[in-house]
C-alpha cells in the first residue's frame, strides 16, 4: 500500500505508526474482501505497474463474490523500518 505519507512519524516504529499501519492495512482487507475498487488506488505505483486496473477489478469481483464482507483481523505483525512499513495479517473464512 502507498501510505508513506500517512505513515511518516518522528520516530520510526512507534507505537502510533505502527497503529496507522494497523488501521491502512485493515482498510484495503476491507475494501478487497468487498469488492470495493478503491482497494487499487491503495497500491503501490509498483503494484499498479504490475497489474492493471482492469485485471485487478476482475480479482476484486472474485473476491467480493467469496467473501462479500469485511473478515476481522485474527493476528497481525507490523515492521517497520524508516519510511517502508510492512503489515501481515491473517482472518479467519466464514
Amino acid at each position: 500500500m502507498d501510505q508513506a505519507t500517512t505513515l511518516q512519524s518522528p520516530a520510526s516504529g512507534t507505537p502510533e505508526v505502527v497503529e496507522q499501519l494497523r488501521s491502512a492495512v485493515e482498510a484495503y482487507s476491507k475494501a478487497f474482501l468487498t469488492g470495493d475498487g478503491r482497494a487499487y488506488d491503495m497500491l503501490t505505483a509498483r503494484c499498479q505497474q504490475r497489474v492493471k486496473r482492469s485485471e485487478f477489478e476482475l480479482i476484486l469481483a472474485a473476491a467480493k463474490k467469496q467473501y462479500g464482507t469485511n473478515l476481522p483481523i485474527r493476528s497481525y505483525d507490523a515492521k517497520v523500518s524508516g519510511i517502508r512499513a510492512r503489515g501481515s495479517y491473517f482472518t479467519l473464512c466464514r
